[in-house]
């Protein structure tokens, strides 16, 4: 079992730090057995070149906290989370501005299902429930050209595997955003927005023992008949070591050490007024033409949401 990484609150000055962005919690019997999201994606982090360096600190983004000072950031990871983005909860939508300005400012930013989906709202894409259902378990992912000399994704082989557990996604990418990976269920499986904030929906956090109780624990509601369950088919493949995927994560050394070596020289940009999330896309901040939920999200089934 990793060892928890616990919230941080915002010191006053400190060395530019690596920040967890969480946006939920994983399903109770996950985390008991294994820890949480951001446990995960530390241990990943941790394990790569320089990794016991790393300064990492972690902020609940549910609890509406003080965001960190530009020069207190070398990095930025936002996880998956049960929510909907579609749901347009005040402490997404808050958080969503805030990726923006971070965008907007060069600053280093990997969103992970959830957190992938959120930056393309916040950017003026459009995210929905994905009109196959859901997809589950270890798949294939196959990189698009775009990757080969992405600073990120580069280092994948063209095919590799990853594990995913979503049932809503980007249906449309933000302008200007470049596609990186994609899939026969999934066409924007990773992508770029400006020179260093990505999105990927496979979650390269998880083990292969995360990715086993994941369906293991929604194989009963995944399986279960009426009509409204028909539609959650899921798209697996039997769970496997995605290494591939694992060295995606632990390359964000390389995008840290960058960001970390051009921190003394970087100019934050002004903010522009920009339009609120998902303006781009004709969609508003409330919840209004919000998807209906899909039944293996029920809360009445016991097992709770899955990750986005």
């Amino acid at each position: 079992m990793s060892h928890p990484v616990e919230a941080s609150p915002v010191p006053a000055s400190t060395a530019p730090a690596l920040w967890i962005i969480k946006t939920g919690a994983a399903p109770a019997p996950l985390r008991a057995a294994h820890g949480d999201f951001e446990d995960w994606i530390a241990q990943g982090l941790r394990a790569g070149p320089g990794g016991s360096a790393l300064q990492i600190r972690t902020l609940d983004a549910r609890a509406l906290p003080e965001w960190p000072a530009q020069d207190e950031i070398a990095g930025v990871v936002v996880t998956g989370s049960p929510a909907m983005v579609t749901d347009r909860e005040a402490w997404s939508e808050r958080t969503a501005q805030w990726l923006v300005r971070l965008v907007q400012g060069a600053t280093p930013l990997l969103g992970i299902c959830y957190g992938h989906q959120l930056l393309a709202h916040a950017l003026g894409g459009e995210v929905a429930h994905h009109p196959a259902g859901l997809e589950i378990g270890s798949v294939a992912v196959q990189c698009l050209p775009a990757a080969a000399g992405d600073p990120l994704l580069g280092g994948l082989p063209r095919e590799f595997a990853a594990h995913t557990v979503h049932e809503q996604s980007v249906r449309r990418l933000p302008a200007g955003a470049v596609p990186l990976a994609a899939n026969a269920h999934e066409a924007h499986h990773a992508f770029r927005a400006g020179p260093c904030a990505w999105g990927v929906q496979f979650h390269p956090e998880f083990s292969q023992t995360v990715m086993q109780d994941y369906v293991r624990l929604f194989a009963p509601s995944l399986h279960r008949g009426g009509s409204m369950c028909r539609r959650c088919t899921p798209r697996w493949l039997p769970p496997r070591p995605p290494t591939a995927c694992w060295r995606g994560l632990r390359a964000w050394h390389r995008v840290l050490a960058l960001a970390l070596a051009l921190a003394p020289r970087r100019r934050v940009r002004r903010a522009e007024p920009h339009p609120s999330p998902g303006a781009a896309s004709g969609q508003s901040d409330g919840g209004a033409g919000c998807a209906p939920r899909n039944c293996c999200s029920n809360a009445s089934t016991g097992r709770g949401r899955l990750s986005r």
